[in-house]
């Protein structure tokens, strides 16, 4: 099943070998966490399972917005601010600041 969130669509893979017993959702219809989105019967082959409902996918860590990543990256070494390359005015307002 694909979940879809504001930013992205994740693929939830059944924790468990089966076959889908019911749907419980529909299509669009919003859920929270960890909310049921069907049953599954267990299949031959699966180990038993302490639940047979399969919940949906937990939410993903926020990710790291643009400046925290940038701020992580390797600092640039006095030598690489002597070069020739040109320089955005945003990076020449950060150098001007940092100084």
């Amino acid at each position: 099943v694909d979940i879809e969130t504001d930013k992205v669509v994740i693929e939830v893979v059944s924790p468990t070998d089966g076959t889908l017993k019911e749907i419980l959702k529909d299509s669009g219809e919003t859920i929270v966490s960890n909310e049921a989105i069907g049953s599954i019967e267990a299949g031959e082959a699966a180990a038993p399972s302490k639940a047979e409902s399969k919940p949906a996918s937990e939410p993903e860590p926020e990710s790291k917005s643009k400046s925290e990543t940038a701020a992580e990256a390797a600092p640039a070494s006095a030598d690489d601010a002597d070069s020739d390359a040109p320089i955005s005015p945003a990076a020449k307002k950060l150098m001007e600041e940092k100084k």
